[in-house]
């Protein structure tokens, strides 16, 4: 055998080795460090918290849910609200600045869709569409 042959051999052996032990090691001399990690002050223990009384009772659940379904449906309604009147302001023309910037912008686009030979739009439907949306 050659020179580089015995030392790659050795060097194998030793990594070997140095494996088996770290293996060793680690089952046997880590005892409970394994059971531990993520443990701490900052960790969500979920049996702690069950058993330190946080309990609610059924009424609290019960007034808790009734107040976030409450909430829920005023939000719905305000949002109806809102966009009843934003509805109304468009229809009424109210904000002519909104529509004018609308209408340049759908103009725009419709020539843009003409030079790449799209079939244009019709603005005025397109400008309705717009603000009814937003």
């Amino acid at each position: 055998m050659s020179a580089v042959y015995e030392f790659a051999l050795i060097v194998l052996v030793l990594v070997a080795l140095i494996w088996v032990g770290a293996a060793l090691w680690n089952v046997t001399g880590t005892g409970d460090a394994w059971d531990s990690l993520g443990g701490g002050s900052y960790a969500m223990d979920h049996s702690e918290r069950q058993s330190s009384g946080m309990q609610e009772s059924a009424e609290e659940r019960e007034q808790d849910l009734q107040a976030l379904l409450k909430a829920r449906a005023d939000r719905h309604q305000a949002r109806e609200q809102l966009a009843l009147e934003v509805e109304e302001q468009v229809v009424s023309g109210a904000d002519a600045e909104l529509e004018a910037e609308v209408r340049a912008h759908v103009t725009t686009r419709n020539e843009r869709r003409i030079a790449t030979g799209k079939e244009p739009l019709d603005i005025e439907a397109e400008v309705r569409r717009l603000l009814r949306d937003s």
